[in-house]
């Protein structure tokens, strides 16, 4: 029951998140704003992760995750009815600052509680069913969202979205009470955080760990644009983006059955192929039926990656600095998130999207292609 809710809570999160970040491009793309605008709106979001990353994940380790929980919730709440009230860029942008600050909190506080309710022989199963829980709100999100607009408006449509997040406060008072409390003894305060980078594997899967779902978030930030250029309904928008996040969830529930046959170093390069081609294919998607393709092609690759780097971090981290490394990897994903989007769109607006697509796509071919000399890694077999 405990876990169960916490999965639920794991789902709930980015069905927020994405939900209020779909409403808030096309709302913003209605008001007039071009690429760049719309980058910049879109890096409001992880501009307070990046700084507050660390120190979230140092509060879940002192005092656990059942008050930070309740906090992000309501802020996720709040986060809503800032624009609904009023309607304006200045308002957008407010909403995407603690929009995007109260996912992360959500994201490493439900990581925490994964972890603190699993045995070590679980934790990587467990991470993987918390993954595909935050598969279905990535999918639910962006289809529940492009529908509120499509019926109701884009204001209105926050009213909405503010829905999920005050359902996992509900869910969450009915087991606040069984939340994990901290995660050890606390590391000084004061060590500062290169000391949780000593590990080469280390730094080696957190960077590839912020790099999957970053290149994956590009692409829910390049979709509403193409929509709009291409004349796609919100729904139909919605719809794609709700694929690859549903396909993803597949992936994700099949995971322990793929880890049978092959390595886990095997699996992250494969992970990096599929999301690599994907984007080498966006330039040539011209309608729907191609992106729903691409779409499918992502969320297979962004299914499959994720919850193996996740379990790798958490069993790497320091003894009493396991939030405070996902709080890092949050504030990293976060950075990544936050400037990518500036720079496509700001590319995008100088020589188009189709360079942006295709560097994009090659960097990550050759992610793959390091993750593939991993699997003769020593370390492989037996991760830290």
């Amino acid at each position: 029951m405990k876990l169960a809710a916490v999965m639920l809570i794991a789902a709930l999160g980015p069905a927020a998140f994405l939900g209020s970040r779909l409403v808030a491009t096309l709302q913003a793309l209605q008001l007039g704003a071009d690429t760049v605008t719309i980058g910049l709106l879109t890096a409001l979001y992880g501009l307070l992760p990046i700084f507050l990353g660390q120190i979230t994940g140092r509060i879940t380790d002192r005092i656990g995750v059942k008050r930070p929980l309740f906090v992000w919730g309501l802020m996720l709440v709040a986060a809503q009815l800032i624009p609904w009230l009023h309607m304006s860029m200045a308002t957008l942008g407010a909403s995407a600052l603690l929009v995007g600050f109260a996912f992360m909190g959500n994201m490493v506080s439900t990581n925490q509680a994964v972890a603190g309710l699993s045995t070590q022989d679980r934790r990587t199963g467990n991470f993987g069913w918390m993954t595909a829980a935050n598969a279905l709100g990535s999918a639910l999100g962006p289809v529940i969202a492009g529908i509120a607009i499509d019926r109701i408006g884009h204001q209105e449509a926050f009213l909405v979205v503010a829905l999920i997040p005050a359902s996992s406060l509900v869910v969450l008072a009915l087991v606040a009470s069984s939340m994990p409390g901290p995660s050890g003894r606390p590391a000084p305060a004061r060590m500062p955080v290169r000391e949780i980078w000593r590990s080469p594997r280390l730094r080696l899967t957190l960077a590839l760990a912020a790099f999957v779902p970053v290149t994956v978030d590009l692409f829910f930030f390049i979709v509403p644009l193409v929509g709009a250029r291409i004349q796609l309904s919100a729904s139909t928008t919605g719809s794609i983006l709700g694929l690859c996040a549903g396909v993803a969830l597949v992936a994700r529930i099949l995971l322990p059955w793929l880890m049978r046959a092959v390595s886990e170093w095997a699996a992250v390069s494969a992970c990096f192929v599929m999301i690599g081609a994907g984007f080498l294919m966006l330039p040539a998607a011209q309608s729907a039926a191609p992106l729903f393709g691409i779409s499918f092609l992502l969320g297979v690759g962004g299914g499959i990656g994720p919850p193996l780097l996740l379990s790798l971090l958490y069993s790497a981290a320091p003894a009493g600095r396991k939030g405070e490394l996902l709080g890092v990897r949050a504030a990293l994903v976060s950075s990544l998130g936050g400037i990518t989007p500036m720079l496509a769109g700001g590319l995008s607006a100088l020589a188009g999207m189709a360079p942006v697509l295709i560097g994009t796509g090659i960097a990550l071919l050759l992610g793959g292609r390091i993750a593939w000399r991993e699997r003769r890694s020593p370390d492989a077999a037996n991760p830290p």
